[in-house]
């Protein structure tokens, strides 16, 4: 598969099988994170944290489920009448079912600032082309980790039992698709760009 090819088949995949990820399977795509590029070739900043447990995956969304009950009592304090502007509901399983979750953590530092969010998302986009390769579904998965950072006091991160000093910025779920992704025409109009002399 060449890489136009590749991005033909890339999608955010919402919906998966039960069938686990093989060990060899995780392998290849912790393979394809440790070829990301990363800033001044840190790698040591970066830490992977490989959750196959639901239970885990759970008690990691109280954050999420108490900001989309804010999220839906703000909205409707505002536009109590226009349906289009209401929040939409939670899905009651927000990994849409994908036996993988991966999150990337960087530690924490002041030597560049924001190159962390350079490095995580370069790691999560290798993971996310190497799946898309090897026929997976993948998905980032933001929102569990953006409201733990909104909401301190319902983060438990401590579950993911990382090294000091590191925090998890992102996540990537991966997984068997329950349908194939359709092939799609390659955009090329959708940023915008100029062009200086």
């Amino acid at each position: 598969m060449n890489f136009d090819q590749l991005l033909e088949r890339r999608y955010s995949c919402r919906s998966y099988t039960e069938t686990p990820l093989s060990e060899a399977e995780i392998k290849e795509l912790i393979a394809a994170a440790n070829c990301a590029p990363v800033g001044s070739a840190r790698y040591m900043d970066l830490h992977l944290t490989v959750v196959q447990d639901k239970e885990l995956l759970m008690k990691l969304t109280e954050a999420l489920f108490i900001r989309v009950e804010q999220k839906k009592k703000e909205m409707e304090a505002i536009v109590e009448t226009v349906e289009s502007q209401k929040a939409a509901p939670m899905p009651r399983d927000p990994y849409y079912g994908a036996p993988v979750m991966i999150f990337i953590s960087h530690k924490k530092q002041d030597l560049q600032p924001g190159i962390e969010w350079c490095n995580v998302m370069n790691v999560a986009m290798f993971i996310h082309l190497k799946a898309t390769e090897m026929g997976l579904g993948s998905c980032f998965a933001w929102g569990v980790l953006e409201s733990e950072r909104m909401f301190p006091e319902y983060s438990h991160n401590e579950l993911l039992n990382l090294p000091e000093g590191f925090e998890p910025l992102i996540g990537i779920l991966v997984g068997h698709p329950k349908e194939e992704g359709k092939r799609r025409n390659l955009p090329v109009d959708r940023l915008g760009i100029n062009y200086l002399p």
